[in-house]
């Protein structure tokens, strides 16, 4: 019976021990390498665009995303703006709508911890690419020369395709090209640019 107590209490003893050795060690590595704290402020990245579809907003294709991060200074004052990623996962954002998308942080060491980023979510909009085919219409402007007369004009293809966001595209009419005469005598090939 002493004999067991005797072991519990060595036991007890080696424990502790380990215990406060590990403690001294912790301390001694915070004074030789303190953690730290830094910021910096990263380009973040969109990922995940579905096919067919564009980015309506942010306009900016790499949005600043400011990092806040802790570790041990040894470490912590090595990192650069390489070892960070910011990721937007625009795969299963819903079309037409301004949605919250949340910035994904990723950082190559693990022994540095992350706070939220800032800004923490983004407004994404996503919208449907269509491509439809939309009349030329042509617009005379000006007389030919006295003593000449106009012919019969030829449109050239008479109709172009366009290829947009669903809202814009649905919207348009026809194109319409303009000519000025200006009092011409001769056959003119022009190719101006159509408005919508």
């Amino acid at each position: 019976m002493r004999m067991a107590r005797s072991l519990l209490a060595n036991l007890a003893t080696l424990i502790l021990s380990f215990i406060l050795a590990v403690v001294i060690w912790v301390n001694a590595m915070q004074v030789d390498d303190p953690d730290i704290k830094q910021a910096l402020q990263v380009p973040a990245t969109f990922i995940g665009l579905p096919e067919d579809v564009t980015r309506v907003s942010p306009a900016n294709n790499a949005p600043p995303v400011l990092i806040t991060y802790e570790g041990p200074s040894s470490i912590v004052s090595e990192l650069s703006q390489d070892d960070f990623s910011a990721i937007i996962d625009l795969s299963d954002i819903p079309l037409g709508s301004d949605v919250n998308v949340p910035i994904e942080i990723q950082v190559q060491d693990t022994r540095v911890t992350l706070e939220p980023p800032i800004p923490e979510t983004i407004t994404v909009r996503l919208e449907k690419l269509v491509t439809r085919e939309i009349d030329v219409e042509l617009e005379i402007r000006g007389e030919v020369a006295r003593g000449h007369m106009m012919g019969e004009p030829l449109i050239d293809p008479p109709v172009i395709a366009v290829t947009g966001t669903e809202s814009e595209v649905d919207r348009l009419d026809f194109a319409q090209v303009t000519v000025f005469l200006n009092d011409d005598t001769q056959t003119r090939i022009e190719s101006p640019q159509p408005l919508f």
